[in-house]
């Protein structure tokens, strides 16, 4: 029995605590796993199936009949005029009847895949029954059958379980007192024994590698006392013969994989370290480590291959006739390994080699083909990864020149058909030419032709072409088509183990074309089918996170829309937890991104389910901090303070250090230390274990709890507006409890309606104020101005496209109203409750350091190269320069390259930056400042992300440019990667910047008051939020104060300031604008795009 199946039970009820028949019985099943045996029924299966097929048979006979004997040939050629309802009716039959044998045949396939039972345990339960008589003779006949019988429980390892058989059999008969022993027992029955398998595992496991160990040391050591080769040679192959003999009675096939590594591992560690065949047996022990990996998925073992290929390719001359081959098998694995984690730099190196691998191939050579092929897969993947088109036109002629060079009758041909289909395709769905998709369905059809059916490279010709189908029923809705892609894909997924890589795809398209059968039939069958391949994809432990995933979100929607919220929140719970899995600590922040961007929404989708299925508000929360800000909360936890483990256990502290410094490292080190990095992250995990083991750290780096949220709600309100398509909440964390109000008036459509013309509209901020804001504040118990000194804060994480939205700005700004947010707290943003937390620990650090004189590093950009020029930037630098003097704050004279800007950030607590910024469309984490080299060394979001300065936090960065909070890829915005956010990870306590793009004066002004604040109430936490909203509220007022002629002209100076050019005419026009408006009611609505709303974007994020 394997360690894994151990019974089930309480501490105090035995098998015996039941009454005695089918309680007792089914209490001795679920003991032990391989006791749930039953009946295949095969004889009655191939009855029914052949009963089935002969009603159909049947019907397709009369069918036959009735179209030869149709007299109007307008119903044979026209379906929607057929008015022969015999022939009508009996399509509906026979559809009813293939859709039931269809059902059939999958349920029989997959009972004929179960186990055979193991007489063994046959044998135990039938002695049990017949001591025990606890059921009726004619109703335990079934374990007679043996032949018919199955085990429901997954099969182990071969070896494995009959090792522990044996060794249990030798215990019980040498130690009589082992059955006795309670730690071994679920019943009081003195002839009753079953083991929890725990021990006897180990045993068993210690038993088999001293057998491993003894069989391939033992010809070494012989050898040593044998002079002669011959005499060697021949006991070594005796040796070897009698070793896999021996485990071959033993194990399966996946143990032989382990058996034979592990003698070429002995065979590399006897080869001596200068002899000339060491980089041969290298590069073929990669070669094994690299084939179980495929077979596998083991990330250890791609690992273990990578390191060979390397050490085998160090140790070969560049002249070397082999070194093309060690350059192409360090590129597969590379690229084995891109595929698995999705870090580019894995695939940039796979090219790399393939390329170098090519370049050494002579034009004749017989592996220039395959060294053609796999680049061509090299370049199908990078587009998938980035979409450049040219990528994809490569790998096709790729993949068109390695088939032109294999023979008709050549075994890889099938593969590199299957690959040329792949890019078709590929090229199809990116372009729409149904000539290629025709052309990839043809492909596929010809390399299926050419697989034998026992390859195990046949299931993927099978899921491509399944694929290709499923494209064309999606372009011309042939349901024949449809009906071949489910075919294909079942007998692609019949023939991949339960353990393969790939499972878990081939189960996600199962999926789908049964989804999209049940969207086309509506036949409850297929949506049930489609719902049990998603949850067994998302269960498949052996396959690729991402597929995983996806099949989870497509699980969760299924249920969603079917209103099963429990089911749902399951599903959610399983699915989020994946998430931390597809992105490594070992990947870069663009790898990160790119895998992110793909599941963007669905933290918010599963907070949204699990308020549906009446979970507490914290377990919402959960899955947001789980789900959302994985890069930022990632890069926290590697900057996290640690000074508590320090002082209590300063070794495993400074374990931690070391590794976590190896995975923060730049770009450019990060690049050339990427195996370092993958082994520190295995390292690093353990060490988190090991810290988490020790009393009082059971905590360490894991999500807040629930003391912790309301901790961390000590200074005012956390409040998360989650959206989703299910229901849209606002999430209120207070220091007295945690709950949840509804937002019933918002609706995810109305966001996606308003664009960026009109964010700041008055009818957006109205529009906020009416749904979101004043809900929560009204709970909160903020429903008037406070008076002077006791302004109440809150803390805003909006999630989705909600977070391009200015909370704080919500309500009605006219003259007389008090009805905003802006009257009645003080707001203040951040990306998740993680980083509030994290900003906390982070201000003890910087309280405990020792006093240094403070610094303040002020840049204006008034002209930047091929940029527009900013007049009030270098004015409003000076007076802030004079304001920090007086803060005894010691500016510092900086050039305005990257290099000098980067070079004072780590020694300076205040660093203003007033000039230009520029958001990515397509990455945000390549946002940058426009400093004066910015056209070829832009300070960037990746820049800022590098920088550590915990060691000595900072205080404020004030980023008074366009658009430093923004981000325009709307599949990140969960992920809050912008120029604000890369300062605070970088370690400032305080952030300032805009939302979009701001107006120059209007920024000099906001500035002028935020610094004058900080200068009247000191470097404190509640003097930055206060400056800003005390500067917004007087920008505001001033606005409100002016008359609307006064606007109109003061529009008119600024417009001529910035060098518009306007006619006196338009000048004439614009004074009778000004006098018609003065003419209107006072209070009418102000905001303008020149006007009040210019206070608007600016937000303030810290602690």
């Amino acid at each position: 029995m394997d360690g894994s199946e151990r019974p089930s039970r309480s501490s105090t009820q035995f098998v015996e605590d039941y009454r005695p028949g089918y309680p007792r019985f089914t209490a001795l099943l679920s003991a032990y796993d391989p006791y749930f045996i039953c009946r295949r029924f095969s004889k009655l299966r191939a009855r029914l199936l052949l009963l089935k097929q002969d009603q159909i048979s049947v019907h397709e006979q009369r069918l036959e009949q009735l179209d030869r004997e149709e007299a109007s040939p307008l119903f044979l050629g026209k379906s929607r005029c057929d008015g022969n309802r015999e022939r009508i009716s009996l399509l509906s039959d026979i559809e009813s009847c293939l859709s039931d044998y269809d059902q059939f045949i999958e349920r029989t396939s997959q009972m004929l895949s179960i186990a055979p039972a193991q007489q063994r345990d046959v044998k135990s339960l039938q002695n049990w029954l017949d001591g025990t008589g606890n059921l009726a003779r004619d109703e335990r006949a079934y374990l007679t059958y043996d032949r018919d019988l199955v085990t429901l429980a997954p099969a182990g390892d071969s070896a494995i379980v009959h090792f522990e058989a044996w060794v249990e059999d030798k215990l019980i008969y040498l130690w009589r007192d082992f059955r006795k022993n309670r730690l071994h027992n679920v019943s009081n029955d003195r002839n009753v024994y079953i083991y929890s398998g725990r021990w006897i595992q180990h045993t068993a496991r210690v038993l088999l590698l001293f057998l491993i160990t003894l069989l391939l040391l033992m010809p070494a050591t012989i050898c040593i006392f044998i002079n002669s080769i011959s005499a060697r040679i021949a006991i070594i192959m005796i040796a070897t013969i009698l070793y896999l003999l021996v485990l071959f009675r033993l194990t399966r096939s996946r143990t032989m994989e382990l058996v034979l590594a592990g003698a070429t591992v002995n065979e590399v560690d006897e080869t001596p370290v200068d002899h000339p065949e060491r980089a041969n047996r290298l590069h073929h022990l990669g070669i094994g480590y690299q084939v179980r990996y495929q077979a596998k998925g083991a990330i250890a073992d791609l690992e273990a291959a990578i390191q060979k290929f390397k050490e085998a390719l160090d140790r070969t001359p560049e002249d070397h006739p082999d070194r093309a081959q060690r350059l192409q098998s360090l590129g597969i694995s590379f690229h084995d390994r891109y595929q698995a984690k999705g870090a580019m730099a894995d695939l940039e190196a796979a090219i790399q080699l393939y390329k170098e691998a090519l370049d050494r191939t002579p034009e004749d050579h017989p592996e220039r083909a395959q060294i053609l092929q796999n680049l061509g897969s090299a370049f199908s993947d990078r587009y998938r990864a980035k979409g450049a088109m040219a990528d994809l036109e490569a790998a096709i002629q790729l993949y068109k020149e390695a088939l032109d060079r294999t023979p008709e009758d050549h075994p890889d041909r099938a593969q590199r058909l299957q690959t040329l289909g792949t890019g078709y395709g590929e090229r199809y769905r990116a372009k729409g030419a149904m000539a290629d998709l025709e052309a990839a369905i043809q492909k596929f059809k010809e390399a299926l032709d050419r697989t034998p059916e026992d390859h195990p490279e046949r299931a993927q010709i099978l899921q491509n072409l399944g694929s290709a189908f499923s494209d064309r029923y999606r372009a011309k809705g042939a349901m024949a088509d449809l009906e071949a892609a489910i075919q294909l894909y079942k007998e692609a997924l019949d023939r991949t183990p339960e353990d393969h890589p790939d499972r878990a795809q081939r189960l996600q398209t199962l999926g789908i074309g049964y989804k999209e059968r049940y969207q086309a039939k509506e036949a409850m069958a297929d949506l049930e089918a489609a719902i049990q391949q998603f949850k067994e994809a998302l269960d498949g432990s052996f396959s690729l996170v991402g597929y995983r995933l996806n099949s989870g979100t497509m699980l969760l929607a299924l249920y969603a829309d079917d209103k099963n919220w429990l089911e749902a929140f399951q599903t959610a719970v399983k699915t989020i937890h994946l998430v931390p899995l597809l992105t490594p600590r070992s990947l870069e922040a663009s790898d990160k991104q790119r895998l992110l961007g793909k599941i963007s929404g669905l933290a918010s989708d599963a907070a949204a389910v699990a308020l549906n299925a009446a979970k507490i508000p914290f377990d919402a929360i959960q899955l947001l901090e789980l789900g959302r800000d994985v890069i930022g909360g990632s890069l926290n936890e590697l900057r996290a303070d640690i000074s508590e483990l320090q002082q209590k256990h300063p070794e495993l502290a400074e374990e931690h250090i070391g590794l976590r410094d190896q995975l923060d490292t730049p770009e450019s080190l990060r690049q050339r230390q990427a195996d370092q990095r993958h082994n520190a992250v295995k390292k690093l995990d353990e060490n988190i274990e090991a810290i988490r083991a020790l009393p009082g750290f059971d905590r360490f780096l894991l999500a807040p709890s629930e003391d912790e949220l309301k901790t961390a709600a000590a200074h005012g309100p956390i409040v998360i507006i989650n959206i989703s398509k299910y229901r849209c909440d606002a999430l209120i964390i207070e220091k007295s409890g945690i709950q949840s109000l509804e937002l019933s008036r918002l609706d995810i459509d109305d966001i996606l309606n308003i664009t960026a013309e009109t964010i700041s509209a008055p009818d957006t901020l109205q529009w906020l104020w009416n749904t979101i804001t004043r809900p929560v504040l009204d709970t909160l118990g903020f429903t008037q101005t406070p008076s002077a000194g006791c302004w109440p804060r809150i803390w805003w994480i909006p999630t989705g496209l909600l977070s391009k939205f200015p909370l704080h700005a919500a309500g009605y700004h006219t003259s007389y109203s008090t009805e905003t947010a802006l009257d009645r707290v003080i707001s203040s943003y951040s990306s998740s409750i993680k980083a509030i937390i994290y900003g906390r620990r982070q201000l003890r650090i910087q309280d405990s350091t020792v006093s240094t004189p403070a610094r303040a590093l002020l840049i204006a950009m008034e002209h930047t190269p091929g940029s527009s020029s900013l007049p009030s930037a270098t004015g409003g630098v000076e007076r802030l320069h004079d304001i920090c003097q007086s803060m005894e704050l010691v500016p510092l004279k900086s050039g305005r390259c990257k290099e000098d800007i980067m070079s004072h950030l780590p020694h300076c607590d205040i660093f203003h930056f007033a000039g230009h910024g520029h958001t990515d469309n397509d990455d945000p984490s390549e946002s940058y400042l426009l400093l004066e080299d910015w056209t070829s060394n832009p300070l960037t979001v990746t820049n800022l992300l590098e920088l550590n300065l915990r060691k000595r936090p900072p205080f404020l960065a004030y980023l008074s440019a366009c658009g430093t909070g923004q981000i325009k890829d709307e599949s990140l915005t969960d992920e809050s990667i912008h120029l604000i956010s890369a300062c605070q990870l970088a370690g400032y306590r305080h952030v300032i910047g805009t939302l979009w793009d701001v107006h120059d004066e209007t920024s000099m002004e906001m500035a002028r008051i935020t610094y004058e604040t900080l200068r009247d109430g000191g470097l404190s936490d509640e003097s930055v939020s206060w400056g800003l909203h005390k500067a917004a509220r007087e920008i505001r007022k001033h606005w409100l104060s002016m008359s609307i002629e006064d606007r109109c002209r003061s529009r008119l100076a600024r417009e001529e300031m910035a060098g518009l050019r306007v006619s006196e005419g338009d000048s004439r026009s614009l004074n009778d604008e000004a006098q018609r408006g003065a003419r209107q009611l006072r209070n009418a609505d102000p905001i303008d795009e020149n006007g009040v709303g210019r206070w608007v974007p600016y937000v303030h994020y810290g602690v």
